[in-house]
C-alpha cells in the first residue's frame, strides 16, 4: 500500500478554507449528510468494539510508553485535507499541537484524536494487540473497521464530488 506525504501545514489550510466555504452547504446536502452520518454510525461501532476488546487501551499506553510505534511521528503527513474536512465536518477540532513527544500529532492521552482517521491507522494491529484476542475477536475488529474504512471512503469521495461541481 502506497503512503503519500502531504504537507500538513497546507492540507490543514485547504481544509479549513473548503469548511468556510462549503462546509454548511455539505452537512446540508442529502447524499453528503447521509454518507457523514453513516460514517459516524461505522466510527462509534469501531470505537465501542475497540475499547470492549482492550484496543484503545492497549494502543494509547504503547504511544505514550514507546514513541515511535504505530503512531510514530510525521503519520499526520499522510492525512491529506478531505480527511481533515471530514474531522471538521463531524465537529472534531485538528491538532496543532502534539501531546506526546515523538508521536504522530494526533496521538492524545485516549489514542486518537480525530474521527476520520487515515486507512492504515484504523486497519493496523500490532502483535500486541493481537496477541490476547481470540479468532472470533480478529475477525469481528476486522469487519468492523472495514466497514469504518468503506463508509470512510464512500464519504470521501461524495464530499469530493460536491466541492469539485462547486469550483
Amino acid at each position: 500500500m502506497p503512503y503519500y506525504l502531504y504537507n500538513f501545514d497546507e492540507e490543514l489550510k485547504k481544509a479549513k478554507k473548503l469548511y468556510a466555504f462549503y462546509g454548511k452547504e455539505i452537512l446540508r446536502d442529502e447524499t453528503c449528510s447521509m454518507l457523514l452520518n453513516e460514517f459516524k454510525t461505522a466510527i462509534d461501532e469501531s470505537w465501542k468494539l475497540m475499547k470492549e476488546l482492550g484496543v484503545v487501551e492497549t494502543c494509547s499506553l504503547c504511544a505514550a510508553e514507546k514513541p515511535g510505534g504505530c503512531c510514530h511521528f510525521g503519520i499526520e503527513t499522510w492525512y491529506d485535507n478531505t480527511i481533515l474536512l471530514m474531522n471538521m465536518l463531524m465537529d472534531v477540532e485538528i491538532p496543532e499541537n502534539r501531546i506526546i513527544e515523538n508521536n504522530c500529532l494526533f496521538v492524545g492521552e485516549h489514542g486518537c484524536r480525530l474521527k476520520a482517521r487515515y486507512n492504515t491507522c484504523i486497519h493496523h494491529l500490532c502483535p500486541k494487540i493481537k496477541a490476547p484476542l481470540s479468532e472470533y475477536d480478529l475477525f469481528r475488529l476486522r469487519a468492523v473497521t472495514n466497514n469504518e474504512i468503506k463508509a470512510g471512503v464512500k464519504t470521501a469521495s461524495a464530499i469530493r464530488d460536491f466541492v469539485r461541481k462547486r469550483s
